[in-house]
């Protein structure tokens, strides 16, 4: 939870700067997600994760200012990491990566499909909690 201040690049070298801010609604049981790409980037996305009780799995909603909303899945913290997963006619469409490094570190992935069908790195960020 938190806010935290991230940086580093696109898959083509090009520096990327975002906001992350998570938010734990109790009322819902799920975790809102405030995603904010800094000038002169533009992407600018709101998330909702919580676990599909029917499904026994996670599932995250987005909706963001390129792709409106999206529906990804989860199967929960494989060690340190917690992937989504948006599926496209039964493969793998995008990917999220969140990497747990310390209490105040964590990295996030973005992998997109190739033409290919093969999921490429799009950008990857570095990211440090702010204090509260």
């Amino acid at each position: 939870s938190g806010h935290w201040d991230c940086a580093r690049h696109f898959a083509d070298g090009a520096v990327i700067k975002s906001t992350i801010a998570f938010a734990w609604q109790e009322s819902t049981q799920t975790l809102h997600v405030q995603h904010d790409d800094l000038a002169p980037n533009q992407y600018h996305a709101v998330e909702m994760w919580g676990q599909s009780k029917a499904a026994k799995d996670y599932r995250s909603t987005i909706g963001d200012s390129f792709n409106g909303i999206r529906w990804l899945t989860s199967p929960g913290w494989i060690g340190d990491s917690l992937s989504w997963t948006r599926l496209d006619k039964g493969k793998p469409a995008e990917r999220f990566t969140y990497t747990r490094k310390s209490e105040s570190q964590m990295m996030v992935q973005w992998f997109a499909a190739k033409s290919g069908g093969e999921l490429a790195l799009g950008d990857m960020l570095d990211c440090t909690r702010t204090p509260s």
